[in-house]
């Protein structure tokens, strides 16, 4: 994924004023306003889904306020995580997020996949809801601790042993690595703590202000703590820096799947809003170059390219005709049907 590059590890930060007040409230009426004719989106991201709405379904100036937000992010990583001018910076999805405690309060710990993130607070912490936040894993601060992480699993497994004599020798037929190795496998340079084992003691929880904005790397791990009073109302957006995922000539299989992900919805543009922006994008450029796909031998979209005719009216006619052409001409066997033993 994008956030493998090594500077997709640049350090989390804020960003003050992206938005005014007013502008703010404008992205939250346009959302709320589209969701009571078309509802909000639950599905649109598999792995870690959230309430939301992709921005570019929502009013002509929603479509204002964020150009000049990406104006604002794209600068703030480039100097960020120093980004030269000869790489590319592309959106690859901006979605308005709704947490309320009846609803989806927050979302479960992960790491996105993109180059960089970034989360734009439209709603105001202990005025507009209480809890809520993002807590995040600096990847800088989470190396400090790869020494603790690495043990933890081995001192907790033994103090166990020790109080409980019977799981000791349960424990040494697991076999678990970190029972044997003082130095994990491939060294401490290869070595990454699960998400699941990140301790909250090592991560920052970022309440910001309505207007500001946190923008990281996408490889730091995350979570959204849970809102228990309000809504809270964030604009969240991926960032993909050259091989990205809006494109097909990088995109490989992944783009097969998100074109697909279109082509089974017919490509209605009505239903845009079920999908991230960059499956439709990667969509409309794979109708413009289709034929030019098929041949240059991109193999991946390629295959696309004969569901794609094999969906078409056309060819499952010529299909027809031609099993029955075949079954006409076929020659029969010269052994017989049946047995007669």
């Amino acid at each position: 994924t994008d956030n493998e590059h090594p500077l997709a590890k640049c350090a989390p930060g804020v960003l003050d004023d992206v938005v005014t007040e007013a502008q703010a409230d404008v992205l939250i009426s346009s959302a709320e306003t589209y969701a009571q004719s078309h509802g909000w989106t639950t599905k649109r991201h598999v792995r870690y889904p959230t309430t939301d709405l992709p921005t570019e379904v929502l009013s002509g100036e929603t479509q204002a306020i964020m150009g000049g937000v990406w104006t604002k992010v794209e600068a703030e990583v480039r100097a960020r995580c120093d980004i030269g001018a000869e790489n590319k910076l592309t959106i690859n999805d901006a979605f308005l997020v709704k947490y309320t405690a009846a609803g989806q309060p927050g979302l479960h710990r992960h790491r996105d996949g993109s180059f960089a993130s970034f989360n734009l607070a439209l709603s105001t912490p202990d005025v507009d809801f209480q809890g809520g936040g993002t807590r995040m894993w600096d990847s800088h601060e989470v190396a400090k601790n790869k020494t603790y992480y690495w043990n933890a699993p081995r001192l907790e497994s033994e103090g166990k042993q020790a109080s409980v004599k019977k799981k000791k020798k349960r424990a040494s037929d697991a076999g678990d690595a970190r029972t044997r190795l003082d130095v994990p496998p491939g060294g401490w340079l290869h070595y990454e703590p699960s998400v699941s084992e990140l301790r909250e003691e090592h991560a920052v929880l970022y309440r910001i202000k309505k207007t500001q904005m946190l923008i990281s790397g996408g490889y730091h791990a995350h979570e959204g703590v849970g809102v228990t009073k309000g809504s809270r109302y964030i604009v969240a957006g991926f960032v993909g820096m050259n091989t990205h995922c809006c494109s097909l000539r990088y995109s490989r299989w992944r783009g097969v799947t998100g074109v697909l992900r279109v082509f089974l919805l017919g490509g209605d543009s009505e239903q845009r809003h079920k999908l991230p922006l960059h499956d439709w994008t990667l969509y409309d450029e794979f109708k413009e170059e289709w034929v030019l796909i098929l041949l240059t031998g991109r193999a991946p979209m390629a295959v696309l390219g004969c569901l794609v005719v094999w969906r078409t009216k056309i060819f499952k006619l010529f299909w027809k005709f031609y099993t029955r052409w075949r079954r006409a001409n076929r020659k029969r066997s010269l052994m017989p049907s049946k047995s007669n033993d």
